[in-house]
């Protein structure tokens, strides 16, 4: 017989997506038997430092306007069911940067159109987010290399 999860999987925003730091939508996956899902987002892995901390209902998502940080650190987001019994664990906590600022998209190598915004689906595109982000920091310490060695050649 097959155990029932009382713990909510993470959807959206996935792993290190880049996402419109104004309007975001978070998913999850839906628990049975439950009354109401808190969402907490922080600034920090153990969530100590919370930015969110709501009941959201009984819905499996919820946009969240105006609140983030846009500087494009780190973040992280968790989700807990509230049944009948009490509330359930935390969901495992997910990584993901929240701007708004097209400059400080550019520093980070991403385009306006590869953030997730309100008209993306849920986590379609952020692995081609995340390789665009890894490809574009490369690159960048490969040019600053480059540009090293060349200043050491020339003196």
């Amino acid at each position: 017989m097959a155990e029932i999860s009382t713990t909510p999987v993470a959807r959206n925003p996935r792993e290190y997506a880049v996402v419109d730091a104004e309007d975001v939508n978070f998913a999850w996956t839906p628990v049975d038997g439950a009354e109401s899902y808190r969402l907490q987002i922080a600034r920090d892995r153990a969530f100590a430092n919370l930015i969110f901390n709501s009941t959201v209902g009984d819905r499996t998502e919820t946009h969240v306007s105006g609140v983030l940080p846009q500087d494009g650190n780190t973040l992280y987001w968790r989700v807990q069911a509230r049944t009948a019994d009490d509330w359930e664990p935390f969901s495992q906590p997910v990584p993901f940067r929240s701007v708004s600022d097209k400059r400080v998209l550019e520093t980070m190598g991403v385009s306006q159109e590869d953030v997730v915004g309100r008209s993306t689906a849920a986590g379609t595109t952020s692995m081609v987010e995340f390789w665009a982000f890894v490809i574009a920091i490369l690159f960048s310490v490969g040019l600053i290399i480059a540009v090293a060695l060349y200043n050491l050649t020339t003196f």
